[in-house]
């Protein structure tokens, strides 16, 4: 098979593809999604509750994320006011994280 740029394109795009079709079914074949997901939004809606003891107390919480990762989905949260759609931008601000180390590497 020649691997050009056409062919990468396509494999990227099936892929793409495959995620959003899993988040459409919700899809979550090894269990840890679910429990992911639940923990960040009772902890999301602890900062929305009251977002000064939350913070300062953010140890209490077993996270390996920074608050800042749980107060921008805050944001989000009450920009958007629909789950599902904050679900969908992280969705694809995850797919950009791999882009910019790529790019940070070859600089």
């Amino acid at each position: 098979m020649n691997i050009n740029s056409r062919n990468i394109f396509i494999v990227y795009l099936f892929l793409y593809f495959s995620l959003l079709v899993g988040f459409y079914f919700n899809e979550d074949f090894a269990g840890g999604y679910l429990k992911d997901y639940l923990l960040h939004k009772s902890i999301t809606d602890s900062f929305d509750e009251n977002f000064i003891e939350s913070f300062f107390n953010y140890d209490k919480f077993v996270l390996p994320h920074s608050p800042v990762y749980i107060i921008f989905f805050l944001i989000l949260k009450k920009i958007f006011f629909n789950e599902i759609f904050v679900r969908l931008i992280g969705l694809h601000l995850s797919l950009l994280i791999p882009f910019f180390f790529v790019v940070m590497l070859k600089n």
